[in-house]
């Protein structure tokens, strides 16, 4: 299906597939700084959140190897249906997961802690519902 802007829009529309690409690009970057940080500043990272470097530091090295495999998803040529289904499930297994961490409080973290796990997982989550949306608009 072919869209065109209203009269007068100079602005361009996204296909489906462009927006697929984009969710999972900003999810590539997101998760991958995000793990870089766990990486490289797992020291300062641990008294501000509450949470052990050794810990932090395996954490972020999956993320980044994570941010990267969605990158390479979001940057081929034809973007793999099961490859993203494989995303989201991930995507919303770690957004639950962290939900249900901070509800039975298995990790000793502090406020921010606390905060940062619960945002991080609404910003997660949030990538699994736009990926979603936009692989359904694919098909």
């Amino acid at each position: 299906m072919t869209r065109t802007p209203p009269s007068g829009c100079t602005a361009a529309i996204a296909t489906p597939t462009q927006q697929l690409r984009q969710f999972l690009a900003l999810d590539a970057v997101v998760t991958g700084g995000n793990g870089l940080g766990y990486v490289f500043l797992a020291e300062p990272l641990e008294s501000l959140l509450g949470v052990s470097g050794d810990l932090l530091r395996p954490v972020g090295a999956f993320l980044v190897v994570y941010g990267i495999a969605v990158a390479v998803v979001a940057g081929r040529a034809n973007v793999s249906r099961a490859a993203t289904q494989a995303i989201i499930a991930a995507n919303g297994l770690w957004a639950a997961v962290s939900l249900l961490a901070l509800a039975l409080g298995v990790l000793s973290l502090t406020l921010f802690g606390g905060l940062w796990i619960a945002a991080q997982a609404v910003v997660v989550g949030g990538f699994a519902a736009a990926q979603n949306w936009a692989l359904c608009r694919l098909c």
